[in-house]
């Protein structure tokens, strides 16, 4: 198999004005936070690790607020296509070339 989990941990589509706060995912997914034709997304605070494929998959998504969360021992830190404005601040990003 090519990644050791399928799926993303927490999955968001055709929505808008969500917010994910202060929450932990910890590698059950294949990606940890996927937004699919989503708007006004802010994830904060959180920390996301140990995903087999990536710690953020955006599709067809805009408005989206990346700030103040630890993302870490990903495979990958983001993945994105056909994605608008996205705004990262206060964020630690490190070590997101884990090997499964």
């Amino acid at each position: 198999p090519e990644y050791t989990c399928n799926g993303s941990v927490f999955n968001i589509a055709n929505s808008s004005r969500i917010e994910i706060l202060d929450c932990e995912f910890s590698g059950s997914g294949a990606i940890g936070v996927y937004l699919d034709y989503s708007d006004s997304i802010n994830v904060s605070y959180c920390y996301i690790h140990h995903n087999s494929f990536s710690a953020f998959y955006l599709s067809s998504s805009t408005e989206v607020v990346i700030s103040y969360n630890r993302i870490v021992d990903n495979a990958m830190f983001m993945t994105s296509y056909d994605t608008g404005s996205v705004e990262m601040y206060g964020n630690i990003i490190a070590d997101n070339d884990y090997s499964y």
